[in-house]
C-alpha cells in the first residue's frame, strides 16, 4: 500500500471498518498527511481515548503500521458535540415568589 493516503480512501476505510452511522468528514491534506474531524453517532458512549484507538486500529489493520503512522491527527465527534451551537437551549421554568 502506498505511504500517502487520500482523503477519500481514509473516509472509505473508516466508514467500512468502524461501521460509522451517517459519517461526516472534514479532512485536509497537508503534504503527505491528512488531518481533520470525523463526525458520527457511532462515537456515542465512547471516550476520547477509545475513539482514537478505534480510528488508529482501523487504519493500521487496513493499511499497515507504516502507512497508518503517516496519517495526521484525526479527531472523532458525535453529532451533538460537533453541532453543539445549533442545539436549542433548554427551556428553564422559573417560579415566581409572591410578594409578602
Amino acid at each position: 500500500m502506498r505511504d500517502d493516503m487520500s482523503k477519500s480512501k481514509i473516509e472509505e476505510i473508516l466508514t467500512r471498518r468502524l461501521k460509522l452511522k451517517e459519517p461526516r468528514f472534514y479532512l485536509t491534506k497537508d503534504g503527505d498527511h491528512v488531518f481533520g474531524s470525523i463526525i458520527s453517532a457511532s462515537f456515542r458512549r465512547r471516550g476520547d481515548l477509545k475513539r482514537q484507538r478505534m480510528i488508529h486500529d482501523a487504519l493500521e489493520t487496513e493499511v499497515g503500521k507504516t502507512a497508518a503512522g503517516k496519517i495526521g491527527m484525526l479527531l472523532a465527534y458525535t453529532p451533538e458535540e460537533w453541532d453543539w451551537d445549533s442545539v436549542p437551549e433548554p427551556v428553564v421554568k422559573t417560579t415566581r415568589r409572591r410578594a409578602s
